[in-house]
């Protein structure tokens, strides 16, 4: 019996390690849209902006804007919604209603200076791009050009190598993309407002945003590839994965005895 409570002891060490490691992403607001802007991970609260609604979303609810002046807004948060200075994921599902025209899912930060404000979504000739105002991971996905059809859009950075990934539906087949940022990391600027469904100059997305969520950390690829396959899900709490792997343990000792 000694031995087996030996064995389970380092086991349960080497598992909360793996977990550590796995889970270096850590979610820290979540935009559900299922009735309303409220931040159901933090206390950032959005408020939907000029008329945009809540409507049928890729899971639940989502928010619906119309490319005009409707957004939702987190403003002038006492700390920034997306971290600056560190890494973080930004993961979300969009529909859109028109292509050909520019539209961000999200937005941050109000100067247009280098590194101070960042974009996520859609410029007018259909690039993707994940935007640190003059340091910008760009791309062409075909899913980019749909329309009535619901994508899930994932972007990481990471502030030790400067690393930017972004993904779409899962990252599977080759559907992501990455490079190195030349100028470092994203530094916010002003009141670091948070939009959903604009920058800060505007450009709306005309569609239907759902489910944003924000993580200081970067999602690894399986960590993407969880969110796309799971539609609403979250990536676990290492407190909880851990739990779950020494019940797990538990019952085997139990079994044994």
């Amino acid at each position: 019996m000694m031995n087996l409570k030996k064995l389970f002891s380092i086991a349960a060490i080497g598992l909360a390690g793996g977990v550590s490691a796995h889970a270096a992403a850590t979610l820290t607001h979540h935009y559900t849209f299922d009735v309303d802007g409220t931040d159901s991970a933090g206390s950032i609260n959005g408020t939907l902006e000029n008329g945009a609604t809540i409507v049928a979303g890729a899971v639940g609810n989502a928010v619906d804007v119309n490319g005009g002046a409707q957004h939702v807004l987190m403003a002038n948060p006492g700390t920034p919604v997306i971290p600056v200075s560190t890494s973080y994921s930004v993961s979300m599902w969009a529909n859109r209603d028109v292509v050909d025209a520019n539209g961000w899912l999200v937005g941050q930060g109000d100067t247009g200076a280098s590194n101070s404000s960042l974009h996520v979504g859609f410029r007018n000739n259909n690039q993707t791009a994940h935007a640190i105002w003059g340091d910008d991971l760009q791309w062409f996905p075909a899913q980019a050009t749909e329309t009535a059809v619901w994508h899930h859009w994932v972007v990481t950075f990471d502030a030790d190598t400067d690393e930017q990934f972004m993904y779409v539906d899962g990252g599977g087949d080759g559907n992501f993309v990455s490079r190195i940022s030349s100028n470092g990391d994203f530094i916010g600027s002003g009141s670091n407002d948070f939009w959903v469904g604009r920058r800060r100059d505007g450009q709306n997305f005309d569609g239907q945003i759902d489910d944003v969520q924000v993580y200081a950390g970067v999602l690894s690829a399986g960590d993407v590839a969880t969110l796309f396959n799971n539609p609403g899900a979250t990536v676990p709490e290492p407190s909880a994965a851990l739990l779950l792997g020494l019940a797990g343990m538990g019952l085997v000792v139990r079994r044994r005895r």
